[in-house]
């Protein structure tokens, strides 16, 4: 299950960064 919190992580930190711009 390694892949999946990966893919959450990458998704939470993508948003965020969107929400920075």
């Amino acid at each position: 299950m390694q892949v999946f919190l990966y893919l959450s992580a990458a998704i939470l930190d993508f948003m965020r960064h969107k929400t920075l711009f």
